[in-house]
């Protein structure tokens, strides 16, 4: 089997972001399947790319642990506007394209979202090909996670958005959705359920014992942190992240006396410059930023840390996620703290991991901190709570072979 596998993130282990992508390409690996990987040569983090260490070039071929890679180069700058994010995410689509007609034999084409655009190239990348299958991931639903964050408000659009994202589900022969609720909500859209798989992300335990950590942020932690009480978030500051929730807990702690909490951000996004300003404005010394890591490394970082913390806004759509740095939360066996509802909150509950809090509510956030602080022994047990749950259910060798056996259906 030959997969074409078009995604516009694809962190190598050496490197900051999401392990999804690699994870599933090297599980086909093991399987003796073909893959062929269109990727951005531009991180999805930071807007960082590899033609500025080598000669330049829009396209490049790597061959990697067994896959070949094509790198495309798209415009930078799309984290500074709404036009050129479109730009950005359009450029990479038509490469995709552009290069995916180039590559031979492929048996069937698997498209990643976001970006949104890409579905309708995925399309029509098959359709040139002769028909062949092609299967959609949904990892946010649109246009609801943009009207969730306030970006699109015209009634018109919305409509028109939804009608497109309508046709390329009904085209795929495939749906994966990488959290339950989007299954459900595909269904009540009208989309058959035989035609739709759930295929969460999953914890995947370190290949080796220890990786080491970056020297500043080994210094802080030794120096600077040394018999402190961390909380931790590790991961992309995004637009639908909270994290400014974490922010006025930490001023409210601040407040309270308690020195020696302190809050730990790893990671970049959208929201970064944002939350400094508002430690600077409010005078908050708790709260430290640290340069994004590869995920290599983030196992040796989590276990540095006492707790760790996920905020999402109040929109009810908001709780249509199960991100990775949630499950390598649990499998560092770290007590979580979520502001937030949906999937996470009804886990955190069940298994007893943690503490959920309302959304957008710094006091009962700032009061689940100190809680576990003061109880430090209680979240230890939860942490290891939130272990034994995460290795026993969300394996995903076992995940994955679901998706596999769909897979050899199609073709």
């Amino acid at each position: 089997m030959h997969i074409l596998f078009i995604s516009n993130a694809f962190p190598r282990p050496n490197e900051p972001g999401t392990s999804q992508p690699w994870q599933m390409v090297t599980h086909w690996i093991k399987k003796n399947y073909r893959i062929s990987v269109i990727t951005n040569m531009r991180h999805y983090m930071s807007d960082y790319n590899l033609s500025q260490k080598s000669e330049f070039k829009f396209i490049k071929k790597i061959k990697e642990q067994g896959m070949i890679i094509y790198e495309v180069l798209t415009p930078r700058g799309r984290r500074k506007s709404i036009f050129r994010r479109i730009i950005n995410y359009f450029s990479f689509s038509l490469l995709a394209l552009f290069v995916g007609l180039k590559v031979k034999n492929i048996d069937i084409v698997y498209v990643r979202t976001p970006p949104p655009l890409i579905n309708f190239f995925g399309w029509l990348l098959t359709r040139l090909k002769g028909n062949t299958p092609y299967v959609l991931e949904i990892a946010d639903l649109h246009p609801e996670s943009a009207v969730s964050f306030g970006l699109i408000k015209s009634k018109l659009f919305i409509v028109l958005w939804e009608k497109w994202e309508r046709f390329f589900y009904n085209k795929a022969d495939l749906i994966v959705g990488i959290v339950p609720r989007i299954k459900k909500k595909l269904i009540k859209k009208g989309i058959p359920s035989t035609k739709i798989i759930t295929i969460t992300n999953a914890y995947d335990p370190p290949e080796e014992e220890s990786y080491s950590i970056p020297t500043e942020i080994n210094d802080l932690f030794d120096k600077k942190l040394k018999s402190k009480f961390i909380i931790i978030y590790a991961g992309t500051m995004a637009l639908k992240e909270n994290l400014e929730t974490a922010i006025e807990a930490a001023r409210i702690i601040q407040k309270k006396g308690y020195k020696n909490i302190n809050f730990v951000y790893v990671g970049e996004g959208d929201k970064k410059k944002k939350l400094k300003e508002m430690c600077k404005k409010m005078f908050i010394n708790n709260c430290i930023f640290c340069n994004p890591v590869p995920r290599c490394c983030i196992h040796n970082i989590l276990a540095r840390a006492d707790v760790a913390f996920y905020c999402l806004y109040k929109d009810p759509f908001q709780g249509y996620t199960l991100p990775n740095k949630f499950f390598e939360y649990l499998g560092n066996g770290k007590a979580i703290i979520y502001a937030g509802t949906g999937d996470v909150a009804e886990i955190i509950n069940d298994v007893k991991c943690g503490i959920v809090v309302p959304p957008e509510d710094p006091k009962a956030f700032a009061k689940a901190v100190i809680y576990l602080y003061t109880h430090k022994e209680e979240a230890k047990k939860m942490g290891l709570h939130g272990r034994e749950y995460v290795l026993t259910h969300f394996n995903r060798e076992r995940i994955l072979e679901k998706l596999n056996k769909r897979l050899s259906k199609l073709i």
